[in-house]
């Protein structure tokens, strides 16, 4: 058999038990999938949770309605390679991290934070743009905190939003820039970053 010889060419399950406290009621509780070599379909307590055909991608889904909170949740994943993708990659299975993530229903939304950055002469002009989810059942308010910060921890740059009320459900998009003089710039001999 194919399967076999070659186990990259296969079906491989993956069972994970999971205890969540109970303090983590209210919480939105996430997995987060950086690659699963391919076509892998995940359930959760029983719960078909998806199916994400591509072994390149990376993807997440909210298991919040299905958690068994301070008992044992079970975790299951099947990757199905037994069809190439046709990339350079034709390994079979989990091949990147898994996160179980905990959120509060009011968020920086996944993937929410944006950063741009361009350069003119010696400083630098930092383009952040944060989108905002509200998952409660009501509407909150909140204010965003920005801050740059330096190789060395010091800040070079900070703000904070105007005061938000967001309605239950809605996502909101915040948009800050600063110019950061005499910006130092990363390169292989001074490997500046900022964060």
């Amino acid at each position: 058999a194919v399967g076999a010889a070659f186990p990259e060419n296969s079906i491989g399950w993956y069972r994970k038990r999971i205890v969540i406290p109970e303090s983590d009621k209210g919480s939105r509780i996430a997995v987060e999938f950086d690659g699963v070599y391919r076509n892998s379909t995940v359930w959760f307590n029983g719960y078909y949770i998806g199916t994400e055909h591509s072994g390149y991608s990376s993807f997440r889904y909210d298991l919040t309605d299905y958690v068994l909170y301070g008992k044992p949740n079970l975790l299951v994943v099947r990757a199905d390679a037994s069809v190439e993708e046709g990339w350079f990659y034709e390994g079979a299975g989990i091949y990147r991290h898994v996160w179980l993530t905990k959120t509060n229903p009011l968020h920086v939304a996944h993937w929410g934070t944006y950063v741009t950055s361009a350069v003119d002469g010696a400083n630098a002009t930092v383009t952040v743009r944060t989108s905002v989810d509200n998952e409660h059942q009501s509407a909150q308010n909140f204010t965003i905190e920005q801050q740059i910060v330096d190789a060395e921890g010091h800040a070079v740059a900070d703000a904070t939003g105007p005061s938000q009320s967001l309605a239950a459900g809605r996502s909101w998009d915040y948009q800050q820039s600063w110019t950061i003089a005499d910006a130092k710039l990363w390169s292989i001999d001074t490997p500046n970053l900022y964060c």
